[in-house]
């Protein structure tokens, strides 16, 4: 009773100071499962369960009562984008004319197997002062990309796009798309994240454009490493690549060699090519391959 009576007054003295709150932002704590006995498990899983939902109720509570909520990421936290179905609305109704950031791009267990949560992209163009936005791949299309290249709309300066498993009738975004969004964005960055995406590096050349503004490129053990995709990127955006990161697992204590096609060992390596053409590039790293 003690417990559930600090949880009720908690929540009650975190929703009255909201109304002053002009960024909320959250992260993923990990949770000791592994060595417990089942009882434990039970006990922290049934818990886990209780304090998401007060959490998630607490995060709608800000949403309704921030009188210039500005920022908004939900820190990858799963139980909190599988109800963006639910927070988006409300962002909508609440926060459209003073939200500059949203991130509601996640991480998942299982890049291969999850489920896409239904919202309509009508609610994000409503932002109209958005600067800065996180998204999974999943959600991106060219209707809603340009919209953000409308009028009468805050200048887009970060988008982050979080990349999983592609379906093959996903819509491909076209160049002329990016073109636009450059156009009215002129100082847009791209950061296309993927983690554990098989998927994403065996079809990364079917996300790159040439005028994608893409800054930054983060590949976390995703196996495959897209060597075709790498020459696309220093020849097409070496005027605005500024980061990649590619890390991987190793073999037995080896890292994985890469190959740069048939008939092609001669030419120079893609990696050497791409740091002398891209004049932005200052952090590098490449782990788990040669």
């Amino acid at each position: 009773m003690h417990t559930q009576k600090c949880k009720v007054s908690f929540r009650r003295e975190f929703v009255k100071k909201s109304h002053q709150l002009v960024s909320q932002g959250t992260k993923p704590i990990p949770t000791p499962t592994c060595g417990l006995l089942h009882l434990l498990e039970y006990e922290l899983h049934s818990a886990d369960c209780f304090l998401s939902h007060r959490f998630n109720i607490a995060v709608e509570d800000i949403i309704r009562n921030a009188r210039h909520l500005r920022y908004l990421a939900l820190g990858c936290i799963g139980e909190l984008t599988d109800q963006m179905g639910i927070l988006l609305p409300l962002l909508a109704m609440h926060q459209s004319d003073t939200l500059q950031g949203l991130h509601i791009a996640s991480v998942k267990e299982d890049p291969d197997s999850y489920g896409i949560v239904d919202f309509s992209e009508e609610h994000i163009r409503t932002f109209h002062n958005l600067q800065s936005l996180g998204l999974d791949y999943d959600y991106l299309n060219n209707d809603l990309l340009l919209s953000l290249a409308g009028g009468n709309r805050a200048k887009l300066e970060k988008l982050v796009v979080h990349v999983h498993g592609i379906e093959p009738d996903h819509e491909k975004i076209r160049n002329l798309t990016w073109y636009h969004l450059v156009q009215a964005n002129p100082n847009l960055e791209v950061t296309l994240n993927l983690i554990h995406s098989t998927d994403g590096a065996a079809h990364l050349l079917d996300i790159l454009r040439p005028d994608m503004p893409l800054a930054h490129l983060r590949m976390f053990f995703c196996q495959d490493l897209n060597v075709a995709a790498v020459n696309f990127i220093a020849r097409n955006n070496c005027q605005t690549l500024k980061s990649l990161h590619i890390i991987d697992g190793m073999d037995d204590g080896r890292p994985y060699h890469y190959t740069m096609g048939v008939g092609v060992q001669d030419e120079q390596d893609p990696f050497v090519m791409l740091a002398w053409k891209c004049n932005k590039l200052s952090h590098f790293a490449l782990i788990g391959k040669i």
